[in-house]
């Protein structure tokens, strides 16, 4: 099987979308972008972001990955915190004046047709960067920080996702999720790692993304549990929407607390269970449900190891609440505040 993306207009081999992102990658490099600039990167969901995100991987450049809605005075913020000189924009980002940005409309439209200066995209110059991704955190624990994370270090970190899961060269990645987030990211370059296709689907628009699994043949699908709430009351009312998700063979859950009776409802109507996971921003992926072990949030990924400590800091017994420790080799190198 061909890996192909999927855009709601557009549907390209993986293979000549890659091409087209290095023609994207020269483009970012006539704007001054080399290996190791620093630029923000802020925009929604689009077969331009991934190109683009493809592109400046290849140039080496350290990524800041900012939410498509962040307030223009947080984005300044940050700017200036991280030292960023340059950021790649949609129409729909919000940014001050006195940040020099680039639409991305101004990267992918003369990349069009441009003569390639190499047929070979590359990651390793980017993996080698200790602050190839720099992702700002929810501030649910305090302030909001700038996450650094080693490119290689994140790279790894899906490889051992994608092996737990299961995730193979056959399956249509569908994710329902922002590409700036750590979820979301994710499944991008899974499909990457995995050379499987990915669709690129409107996941606030739920209707039209269930239309679009089934155009597809979307076999995994990624989502928050109150994205899967909605589509299953969707598919309760159009029987027509339901028929879409029957070549699924994997409901993922994450980035929220699953409620066991939402998976249930999964298992009554699909015969599949919502399969929950573990992560954060800072840690990375952490653990996750499979079909062979569908309960709670699963096994730790190979590497990682976790403990449940008391009050005091010792091991808790068995059955006894506490805090998670985790140790983790895909950990972040570092905060920015």
């Amino acid at each position: 099987m061909t890996a192909k993306i999927y855009a709601l207009d557009s549907v390209q081999t993986l293979a000549d979308f890659e091409l087209d992102a290095l023609r994207v990658a020269d483009v970012i490099r006539e704007h001054g972008v080399t290996h190791g600039d620093r630029v923000i990167f802020k925009a929604g969901n689009s077969a331009a972001y991934v190109s683009v995100l493809f592109a400046l991987m290849h140039v080496g450049a350290s990524i800041v990955l900012i939410d498509q809605q962040e307030h223009p005075d947080e984005t300044r913020r940050i700017a200036r915190r991280t030292g960023a000189a340059i950021a790649f924009v949609d129409d729909d980002a919000p940014i001050h004046a006195d940040i020099r940005t680039v639409n991305l409309y101004e990267l992918i439209a003369p990349a069009a047709g441009r003569p390639l200066t190499t047929r070979e995209l590359s990651f390793d110059a980017w993996a080698d960067r200790r602050d190839g991704l720099i992702m700002w955190t929810s501030g649910s624990t305090g302030e909001p920080k700038g996450a650094v994370k080693s490119g290689r270090k994140f790279l790894t970190n899906l490889e051992r996702n994608a092996a737990q899961v299961g995730h193979r060269p056959d399956d249509v990645l569908l994710p329902l999720l922002p590409f700036a987030h750590q979820y979301g990211l994710s499944m991008v370059l899974i499909a990457w790692l995995t050379r499987c296709s990915l669709v690129i689907a409107p996941y606030k628009r739920l209707d039209r993304a269930v239309q679009m699994a089934g155009r597809t043949g979307a076999t995994v699908i990624d989502a928050t549990p109150s994205s899967y709430r909605t589509m299953l009351n969707l598919a309760g009312r159009k029987p027509s929407l339901r028929a879409r998700l029957e070549g699924v063979r994997m409901f993922c859950s994450g980035a929220a607390p699953l409620d066991g009776a939402l998976s249930e409802r999964y298992v009554a109507e699909f015969g599949l269970p919502l399969l929950d996971s573990y992560g954060s921003t800072e840690l990375g992926n952490i653990a996750f449900a499979t079909l062979e072990n569908p309960v709670s949030c699963g096994r730790a990924m190979e590497g990682i190891k976790l403990r449940v400590i008391d009050e005091d800091g010792h091991p808790a017994a068995p059955g006894e609440a506490g805090e998670i420790e985790v140790d983790t080799p895909d950990a972040l190198e570092g905060h920015l505040a």
